[in-house]
């Protein structure tokens, strides 16, 4: 890249913004717990799931059946997020 030289991004006809600062903003926390973070993106492809997250685990976790489908969380955090 050159100096002056402007980077384009995909974006969103809808709110005309990089689709990058869209997919950012769209990420609420639902619940935070035993410093463990539940977030639900918006729009993400199925199956139905949300993200856990506490220090360096992170998994996607299936809402029906609850189950872990990509990631990895130690067992005791599984066994919080599954409760």
């Amino acid at each position: 890249m050159t100096i002056g030289a402007t980077l384009q991004l995909p974006c969103c006809l809808l709110f005309d913004m990089p689709l990058c600062l869209l997919y950012t903003f769209s990420v609420p926390t639902i619940s935070t717990f035993h410093g463990i973070k539940i977030q639900m993106y918006y729009r993400e492809h199925p199956p139905s799931h949300f993200h856990a997250e506490r220090g360096d685990e992170e998994a996607e976790v299936g809402i029906d059946p609850i189950s872990i489908l990509e990631g990895e969380l130690k067992r005791a955090t599984r066994a919080l997020v599954f409760e």
